[in-house]
């Protein structure tokens, strides 16, 4: 992992746990999800019983590492072949944008 404590589960990890969270929110008469207790906000239904994967107890959020994660793994299952086609994207954009091969144009 390159962002600890981040860990992603296994599928049936989450399928089992997802399944007594259900269970507890439908059998638990003192839950929060449960009809006949009020609750200040419904966002608060998700605090109480997250399963998040330590999503929330790192110092980065959510939507920031994705783009990292993905050229973390590019870089390391392709390696050279990555650096070589980014390369020649900046070296295409380059000539297209200045018409030219060359950096001396005035």
């Amino acid at each position: 992992h390159k962002f600890k404590p981040m860990e992603i589960f296994m599928q049936e990890t989450s399928n089992a746990v997802m399944c007594a969270l259900m269970l507890n929110d439908v059998f638990n008469t003192e839950g929060l999800a449960h009809g006949s207790n009020p609750i200040s906000n419904p966002v608060r239904l998700f605090a109480s019983t997250a399963f998040h994967g330590g999503i929330w107890r790192i110092g980065y959020r959510g939507g920031t590492i994705g783009m990292i994660s993905a050229a973390y793994y590019y870089a390391k299952v392709h390696g050279i072949k990555v650096l070589a086609a980014v390369g020649g994207l900046v070296y295409l954009g380059r000539y297209l944008y200045t018409s030219s091969t060359t950096g001396n144009e005035s």
